[in-house]
């Protein structure tokens, strides 16, 4: 079994506090705002701006071009955010109307907008409304896509959120996997699916990050731990990239009352002989290293990026920004002791 190669098991506790022993933090530090924040983006570079904003994102290159694959609302969709809506209502609004959108390039600089991908239909789990946080892998010859939706539970709207996927192999066409959803978290660490009275604690499942470890994958998501107001960066592990095994978090903290609430956009890497997370919290980003894929801890801020990827390409490393006002933005990472954010040179 995979599992038993990667080492990946259930940690046996009643309840999360041993987890918190071996793999968090009891607050997260050495946040960066105010005249660092307005330095930090003028570093970054603003490269596609589709005439809505977009938010979580992934790259892939096919060998030829780059394409973007990004959540935002459609063109004559207003932002219940710039609407002036409620938060409740907004939250709802943006959800239920969010879809993929996709774009291409071949030099980063210059994007050519494509129709979106993997619509609503009337049917089966893709009724579900809002796909969201996408993320790509190639396997092979062809290509598959993770992403989650909101389902609805007992009648309450947005209740539900877990992980699906779609493949295809030419980055344009794309087919939803017909067992979605293939994967949510464990009862054993997550409340997933209770329900809750907190609304920043629905049953979610989300933010996909998949990688390569050993002759299998690893899948890091968030979600909220049974703790209560503490929210989690998890893996689950797999040998085909469609059936997964939970094991458990990596990484947990408090949820904030600002910007993001909980963790969101894990990107994990292996450079060096180490393990890098990346992930946002509240309005900032942070990064931090271990020996192992499956414990992380003390990050440090890297300041006010929202959902960044990092990825290399052409010798130097990049990282993205986004936000809920504007577009597609990047910088250059230069690696030190912590990661620095220097400018995109064109």
């Amino acid at each position: 079994m995979l599992e038993k190669r990667l080492e990946c098991r259930k940690p046996a506790f009643e309840h999360l506090s041993l987890a918190y022993r071996l793999c968090t933090v009891s607050f997260i530090h050495e946040t960066r705002g105010g005249w660092y924040s307005s330095y930090l983006m003028s570093l970054f570079l603003d490269v596609y701006s589709p005439g809505q904003p977009i938010n979580d994102h992934t790259l892939i290159h096919d060998g030829s071009i780059w394409h973007l694959f990004h959540i935002w609302l459609p063109p004559g969709i207003t932002c219940p955010r710039k609407a002036g809506t409620n938060v409740a209502a907004a939250y709802a609004s943006d959800h239920r109307d969010r879809v993929i959108g996709h774009a291409t390039s071949r030099d980063l600089l210059t994007w050519d907008t494509l129709p979106d991908i993997l619509p609503k239909t009337d049917a089966g789990w893709e009724t579900c409304p809002g796909a969201n946080a996408p993320f790509v892998v190639k396997d092979r010859e062809s290509y598959v896509l993770f992403y989650s939706r909101y389902c609805n539970q007992d009648g309450i709207p947005f209740n539900i959120q877990q992980i699906g996927r779609a493949t295809s192999d030419d980055l344009i066409h794309w087919e939803e996997d017909p067992e979605n959803p293939v994967f949510h978290p464990g009862d054993f660490w997550c409340p997933w699916k209770e329900r809750s009275g907190d609304f920043f604690r629905p049953a979610c499942c989300r933010d996909p990050h998949v990688i390569r470890y050993g002759p299998g994958w690893l899948l890091f998501y968030v979600a909220m731990t049974r703790e209560p107001r503490v929210c989690a960066v998890a893996v689950a592990s797999s040998e085909d990239l469609r059936n997964w095994t939970d094991c458990g978090p990596v990484f947990t903290a408090p949820i904030t009352d600002h910007g993001s609430e909980m963790i969101e956009s894990p990107c994990v890497l292996f450079r060096d002989g180490q393990w890098h997370l990346f992930f946002t919290h509240g309005r900032q980003s942070f990064w931090t290293v271990g020996g192992t894929p499956f414990c992380f801890a003390n990050p440090v801020s890297l300041g006010e990026i929202h959902a960044p990827e990092i990825f290399e390409w052409e010798g130097r490393w990049v990282i993205t920004h986004c936000g809920h006002d504007g577009g597609l933005s990047l910088a250059e990472l230069r690696w030190g002791d912590v990661p620095e954010v220097i400018p995109f040179v064109r």
